[in-house]
């Protein structure tokens, strides 16, 4: 595998080609990175959430709109009741209908089941271990070395992109940031060879973006998926590979139609809540 690789670069017409056959050669994650990518998650969510003068706690997005909607839906659900209506906010607003609740979004059973503070800690934990995660292996599937793949992660997760967002309490748009490298992660994967899995796992993660409760950043996943698969593919061109640009995108766009009809239960209140707000007369 080594030598077939090094021949295949080393020729001139192949030096700044895309390799989109070959896995990469580390492609296989460690046992160490796996628990170096815990203890950094862990540790970055305890200091964000208890270490220095100012505590993700306190922020402004976080205590108006993030705690009190987690702590809404809680009570509700412990008491068996669905909360359709808000009556809190202006003179009432939907609750269920409203993306921003993040009420079908999985992480948000922690804050059901568990004390505020220990879910929300579980919850950025858990981003951030799988931002680190998928960008390691999305490096290593781009051909970079276990050092690099690692530094990425890294340079990832303590990003501003990443940690001002979250400081700030903008924790929807926290979530739905980190998990680009997922879906990035798994375009790699499906250019390389189309399987059925791959498909079902692109188009949960594509719904993930969107139920985690901002739409704005669910279409900046999507606009940037999309330029990373076709940018991808034209860089790699070769003569003859025109069918493979257009079923890049046909199986882009078919897996976000698919996506759509997955979250049509949230999508559809969404755009009809939307229609009715003040926002749709600008």
């Amino acid at each position: 595998m080594h030598r077939r690789l090094e021949q295949c670069w080393s020729h001139p017409a192949n030096r700044n080609r895309i390799n989109m056959k070959e896995p990469g050669i580390h492609a296989n994650i460690q046992r160490q990175d796996l628990l170096l990518f815990l203890f950094l998650s862990f540790s970055i969510a305890w200091v964000l959430l208890y270490v220095g003068i100012s505590s993700i706690l306190d922020a402004p997005d976080y205590r108006s709109i993030y705690s009190i909607y987690k702590a809404y839906l809680s009570n509700f659900f412990l008491l068996g009741e669905v909360p359709f209506w808000n009556p809190y906010q202006a003179l009432g607003r939907p609750f269920l209908a409203d993306i921003e609740t993040g009420v079908f979004y999985p992480t948000t059973l922690l804050h059901v089941f568990l004390p505020e503070e220990i879910a929300f800690f579980f919850v950025v934990a858990l981003h951030l271990f799988l931002a680190a995660l998928f960008m390691h292996r999305l490096s290593l599937e781009l051909h970079g070395t276990r050092f690099v793949a690692c530094f990425c992660a890294i340079a990832f997760i303590s990003s501003g992109a990443v940690l001002v967002r979250l400081m700030s309490g903008a924790v929807h748009v926290f979530e739905t940031i980190t998990l680009m490298p997922w879906l990035l992660y798994v375009a790699v994967k499906i250019q390389r060879k189309y399987t059925f899995g791959l498909f079902v796992q692109l188009i949960l993660v594509l719904s993930l973006s969107f139920l985690a409760g901002h739409t704005q950043f669910f279409w900046n996943n999507c606009v940037g998926l999309g330029f990373f698969v076709l940018g991808r593919r034209l860089f790699a061109f070769e003569k003859g590979e025109s069918i493979a640009f257009i079923k890049d995108s046909l199986f882009c766009l078919f897996a976000l139609g698919l996506c759509f009809s997955l979250i049509a239960f949230v999508l559809l209140p969404t755009l009809e809540f939307y229609f009715e707000s003040v926002r749709e007369a600008d």
